[in-house]
């Protein structure tokens, strides 16, 4: 399963990359620029011991706008595009116009997020039973019983999270409602498989974090020369080229490598295993 997933996303990245950097450049752009000209204010800052973000800080100088970017620009709307994206070139082996995927994205903003609400409420009833056990603890001041419920709870948390994680997929590539894609993703994944999906899911977290230092520090090196012109010139450059390649190479990778597992899970078409064996 985790071979078969790395084998694909790798492929479908060295195949299809450009077509599909060339489908998600706009939003990337745009995100990019909002994130760059966003960023909090960093005069008066020691770059050599520099004080500790004050809460907020994440978002830029204005939080609103930096909710907005992160949540409608870099969460929903690169989601969509990216899995329909993904699924077209895997479906019928070509792309539709560029403003067929925006204009679905607009569609389907709405649902993604009352998506995001149902299954992070989900999580948060898994986490009940572990929950009631923890309060106990606490209240009774037994460091055995709080223990025991803190891990029922990040047992609950994970077992309903894992077993959801492909909720957006059904909702996207196959139109479901709400509750059908949740129950989908949920159904598709056997018990048996949650722990080696799990294994997947941090073996794909420890590249994504490789990969991004490694561009980090090349992009660091590469716009050195900035720091002649000023320390904002750097940063925004930084920031604005970051965003940019994380929206589309990282996206491109780690939505494939979701979208070969959540057919796998499916158990439909050539790519598909059988999922219970």
């Amino acid at each position: 399963m985790i071979k078969e997933a790395f084998e694909y996303a790798n492929t479908n990245f060295k195949d299809q990359f450009i077509s599909f950097f060339s489908i998600l450049l706009p939003v990337a752009v745009v995100s990019s620029l909002i994130g760059a000209f966003n960023l909090p204010d960093t005069s008066g800052v020691n770059f050599n011991s520099p004080t500790p973000a004050s809460p907020g800080n994440e978002l830029g100088k204005y939080p609103i706008l930096g909710l907005l970017n992160q949540l409608v620009l870099q969460g929903l709307v690169v989601t969509y595009i990216t899995i329909k994206v993904i699924q077209d070139n895997e479906s019928i082996g070509t792309l539709k116009s560029l403003s067929d995927y925006y204009y679905g994205s607009i569609l389907f903003i709405f649902r993604l997020f009352l998506l995001g609400l149902c299954l992070i409420l989900a999580v948060l009833i898994a986490a009940v039973p572990g929950g009631i056990i923890l309060f106990i603890g606490l209240v009774s001041d037994v460091e055995l019983i709080t223990s025991i419920g803190a891990v029922i709870a990040i047992i609950g948390i994970l077992f309903m999270g894992l077993k959801t994680s492909f909720s957006s997929f059904y909702l996207i590539c196959e139109n479901k409602s709400l509750s059908e894609s949740i129950l989908a993703s949920f159904y598709s994944v056997p018990n048996k498989r949650v722990i080696n999906l799990l294994v997947t899911f941090i073996l794909l977290i420890l590249l994504v974090v490789i990969i991004s230092i490694l561009i980090g520090l090349i992009l660091s090196l590469a716009l050195t020369p900035l720091m002649g012109i000023s320390m904002d010139a750097y940063i925004f450059a930084l920031t604005f080229i970051a965003t940019l390649l994380s929206i589309t190479m990282l996206n491109i990778y780690v939505f494939s490598f979701f979208y070969r597992l959540y057919v796998y899970f499916k158990g439909d078409g050539d790519l598909s295993l059988n999922a219970d064996s």
